[in-house]
């Protein structure tokens, strides 16, 4: 147990939770953050599992500091995770609030404790989605449980991410996947990309979320503008992907999908008009808060 109180507290520091660190520390906020291992001055934690019963929970949270916002970066596996997790946190750090862990959100919110859950933007198949679309059944169910735990019991926020990139990680890199016609006419079917930097991501949870806390509440963090997939792979493919591609555009099947059967004359880009998958003008707008690294292919 540590008594030193934290701003931000990341639950797995991984790609995002790198970014958040170094917003932190370029604010000034005081953040910790673990990784298993307890690498590189992070605390080491290991969330156990499920089965485990509730004091397990306590003793491995008892390695954590005490923080007014968490940030969990990892998925959890269903509602009883999330209980035990912030049932747990509760009974080192503020035990008289334990028994009010399964109260309802207006009398709960973990005792005011800024509970954050990072989810994926991949539960909404409909077109276009916003943050109150209904989500897919089939995606994810398990997470799906545990967000609607914090959001609905915890009063917890979830933040639904779309394709992350910054650093070496960019969709540049992912050319190495599209090596056959089946996946390279997936894409073709499916142009739309929906991508956000690291460094956006941790302004929207360090100046968004962190600073003005917004309890229930689910947000789709993405960049408000879509790439075109297609734009990516005419400038990227090598020789033998782009030859994959000319066979692909002049398939049948492809052909309400581009506006040509021939590499040199298919429009890309913004000019292709595409529409986009994800709506996330909600959060931005809210926020007051803006894109400041913009994916160019």
């Amino acid at each position: 147990m540590n008594d030193k109180l934290f701003k931000l507290l990341v639950l797995g520091r991984g790609f995002i939770g790198n970014y958040v660190e170094q917003l932190c520390s370029t604010h000034n906020i005081s953040c910790a953050s673990t990784t298993r291992d307890g690498r590189a001055g992070t605390i080491k934690f290991d969330l156990p599992g499920l089965e485990a019963p509730l004091e397990e929970y306590i003793r491995a949270t008892q390695a954590l500091p005490k923080a007014e916002c968490i940030l969990v970066t990892f998925p959890l596996k269903g509602a009883a995770a999330v209980d035990k997790l912030l049932e747990s946190y509760s009974h080192v750090y503020n035990p008289e609030s334990t028994s009010a862990v399964h109260n309802e959100k207006s009398n709960s919110n973990s005792s005011k404790l800024n509970w954050i859950l990072l989810g994926t933007t991949g539960v909404f198949t409909k077109v276009p989605s916003n943050r109150n679309t209904e989500r897919d059944p089939a995606k994810s169910p398990e997470r799906q449980e545990s967000e609607d735990q914090l959001l609905n019991v915890h009063g917890g926020t979830v933040l639904y991410l779309s394709g992350l990139w910054g650093g070496a990680r960019n969709p540049e890199g992912w050319m190495r996947f599209f090596n056959t016609e089946e996946a390279v006419l997936r894409r073709v079917k499916d142009r739309t990309l929906h991508l956000i930097h690291g460094e956006d991501v941790a302004r929207a949870i360090v100046d968004g979320v962190v600073k003005k806390p917004s309890f229930g509440e689910k947000w789709i963090i993405s960049d408000p503008e879509c790439t075109d997939m297609l734009e990516i792979f005419v400038k990227h493919f090598n020789e033998d992907q782009l030859n994959i591609l000319r066979k692909v555009i002049a398939m049948p099947e492809a052909r309400k999908y581009v506006n040509s059967d021939k590499l040199e004359e298919l429009i890309v880009g913004k000019e292709a008009n595409l529409q986009r998958r994800l709506d996330p003008d909600e959060f931005w707008d809210f926020y007051n808060l803006k894109i400041e690294h913009k994916y160019r292919p």
